[in-house]
């Protein structure tokens, strides 16, 4: 089993599609000064909640990457920033960094 593993990871290489797009949609959005904190902390933060709330959409090689979102239930750009969005205003409600929390709503994109 541990050799096959081996050959597994040293061959296949299968990529999330969402992730890519996620934290593209983050740096954008931090980068735009739409983030109530751009420290490190809260930009990973912002990024993992996004991550967690965006599904998994594995393929198999790069090719089938740009052919995946054609495909019936893909998120569109706009799902990715409402996501983006939402975990921004977690974010902000509560900065695990000690600036002060904000309750607030900004446009991002639309």
């Amino acid at each position: 089993m541990i050799e096959m593993a081996n050959v597994a990871e040293s061959s296949l290489k299968v990529k999330n599609v969402n992730e890519e797009r996620v934290l593209t949609a983050v740096g954008g959005y931090v980068d735009s000064g739409l983030a109530h904190c751009a420290c490190s902390e809260c930009a990973l933060d912002l990024l993992a909640l996004a991550l967690n709330q965006t599904p998994p959409r594995y393929v198999a090689n790069e090719v089938l990457m740009d052919v995946y979102g054609e495909r019936q239930g893909a998120l569109t750009d706009t799902d990715i920033k409402q996501t983006v969005l939402n975990a921004a205003i977690r974010v902000a409600s509560n900065p695990r960094c000690g600036m002060q929390a904000k309750s607030w709503r900004r446009n991002f994109g639309s």
